[in-house]
């Protein structure tokens, strides 16, 4: 007798005859080898179990037999999906739950931060959609682990980034870089003066120093050299590495018109929304109407209803139109703008620096305002150059 698992799945039928030539029709099952099992006798006949697919045989015989059969019992799996087959959507269901299982151990349902503020998991977001990686994506180790140096080499603010992912959920994890300072690159060469200034400090970690603090230099004078000639008159050459900081005084002016026109906010916004799956990316609403004016912004977060998450990103994409719009200048803001463009021109040409005192003269007209900067910063004036020869 096979066991009920295999018969579960083989499908048989069991069944009872009356009346007829019971003892005929078990030697034609023996003869066309229809297998009969748990045979025994009945009051009119016998019973017994046989295989779904030769049951056909068997009440073709019983016919010819002149016994009746009854089937009692339907037993397997065929007949059990038989039972189903106007529920179709239920069959569908419990297979495409099992696909949906089975694909699910590279399908990412979350992504987790660690570690981040909230403008940076959007930056990380980002990075990571570029890479093909959100909420409703397959991802693979190969995958992770590109994206993780790509994020890495990206940026000089962290240490170090890992993403790990685990029954379908994704951690990423990065640590900040602490700033270290930089050693000072040696060279053989010479450093002269950018600018005229009284040097206030010097910061040599080698070569010979020409100049000493509280001295006045001048533009393209050497102040720390590689070389020089020592008391005996031997030749002494050393690399040099400095930063030498001097006072500087210099006079900006800028001129400021009153009428300016500017990009402007004219209060309309659109959203659009798309929903990434694994599907790809379904509409949730139209798409952006752009003219070539304004600011679009997208975030991404990942889908959750009621906190449970389910693997599929919400895009939102945010357009704020703009428009030129002409306006005039109060002569106040127009000199704070004008003053505000000489400190950019200052940290462009000098680069750090620490404004030690200023003196402004402001001229107004009828349709500019000019601003005339008087200031004395401290920065460094070192500047590298080829190495000169000994002096």
């Amino acid at each position: 007798m096979r066991r009920k698992p295999f018969r579960f799945v083989e499908a048989t039928v069991r069944f009872e005859t009356e009346g007829g030539l019971g003892e005929k029709l078990l030697s034609r099952c023996a003869r066309d080898q229809i297998e009969l099992e748990a045979v025994t006798p009945t009051a009119t006949g016998f019973k017994g179990r046989v295989r779904a697919r030769d049951y056909a045989a068997l009440a073709k015989h019983a016919r010819r037999c002149h016994c009746r059969v009854q089937v009692r019992e339907r037993y397997g799996v065929m007949f059990w999906l038989a039972a189903y087959r106007r529920r179709a959507g239920l069959l569908a269901g419990a297979v495409a739950a099992v696909f949906l299982l089975a694909l699910s151990q590279q399908l990412v349902w979350n992504i987790t931060f660690l570690n981040c503020t909230q403008a940076e998991q959007q930056q990380l977001r980002t990075q990571l959609y570029e890479h093909g990686i959100y909420e409703g994506a397959y991802v693979d180790a190969q995958t992770l682990k590109y994206a993780a140096n790509e994020m890495f080499l990206s940026t000089d603010a962290y240490s170090w980034v890992t993403l790990n992912f685990v029954h379908g959920r994704l951690v990423a994890e990065k640590v900040d870089r602490t700033q270290q300072p930089q050693a000072l690159e040696q060279q053989y060469c010479d450093f002269v003066a950018a600018e005229d200034g009284r040097l206030t400090r010097l910061d040599v970690s080698g070569g010979f120093v020409r100049r000493r603090e509280g001295e006045i230099v001048s533009k393209g004078e050497v102040l720390v050299s590689s070389g020089r000639v020592g008391r005996s008159g031997e030749a002494l050459l050393s690399p040099a590495a400095a930063k030498v900081y001097a006072e500087v005084e210099k006079i900006y002016t800028c001129t400021q018109p009153l009428q300016v026109s500017a990009q402007c906010p004219t209060g309309e916004v659109q959203t659009a929304r798309r929903l990434l799956g694994p599907w790809g990316a379904l509409p949730l609403s139209p798409g952006l109407q752009e003219d070539g004016q304004g600011i679009t912004q997208v975030t991404r977060q990942g889908g959750a209803l009621f906190g449970l998450h389910f693997p599929a990103t919400v895009e939102t994409s945010t357009l704020r139109s703009t428009q030129a719009v002409q306006a005039r200048l109060s002569k106040t803001l127009a000199t704070q703008t004008a003053r505000m463009k000489i400190f950019d021109e200052i940290s462009r040409e000098f680069g750090e620096y620490t404004l030690v005192s200023s003196e402004e003269l402001v001229d107004e007209g009828p349709d500019s305002v000019t601003v005339t900067l008087r200031v004395c910063i401290e920065t460094d004036i070192a500047r590298k150059a080829e190495f000169g020869g000994f002096t």
